[in-house]
């Protein structure tokens, strides 16, 4: 009889655990950022596309900076991943033109990619409008961590990382 007991309270128990370990009501829970690659070279977006989509980023690619005004016009973007020598416009002219777009378009956080690690460069993107900078070759780390700081988002980060 006591064996018959415990057979009745375990599922019992087991039912009050898997409530308890639900998550309230209430708790929001954040999506992954959403992100506008600007980047002509197709190895680049490459590289880009298997640092960050095992992190659940949602990529958007586009290879020219007309192109990139086009779609922060068009879509909602957590940040901008910009490059900064781009084929019809620039990454700086292209920062300076969104930066004049109406909001939320106008405030979307914007990091340059480049390769350009001269005196004076950094000085040129924040002067254009750029809120960071991650220089190429990428370093992985240095990619999430610029991109948590400024969507707000913590990245998953896959096992083999």
């Amino acid at each position: 009889m006591a064996r018959a007991k415990r057979l009745e309270t375990a599922p019992q128990k087991a039912a009050a655990k898997s409530i308890t370990l639900k998550p309230a009501a209430n708790q929001a829970t954040k999506q992954a950022p959403r992100i506008l690659v600007a980047e002509d070279n197709p190895t680049n977006q490459k590289v880009l596309t298997c640092l960050l989509q095992p992190t659940g980023c949602q990529l958007d690619f586009v290879d020219n900076g007309l192109d990139a005004i086009a779609a922060v016009t068009r879509s909602s973007y957590d940040l901008v991943l910009m490059d900064m020598r781009m084929p019809k416009m620039d990454g700086v002219t292209a920062t300076y033109r969104i930066r004049s777009l109406p909001e939320p378009a106008a405030s979307v956080p914007i990091v340059a990619l480049t390769a350009d690690v001269v005196a004076g460069a950094k000085e040129k993107f924040q002067a254009a409008g750029m809120n960071g900078f991650v220089t190429k070759p990428i370093d992985r780390v240095l990619l999430f961590k610029t991109i948590e700081e400024h969507t707000g988002s913590t990245l998953t980060r896959p096992d083999f990382m």
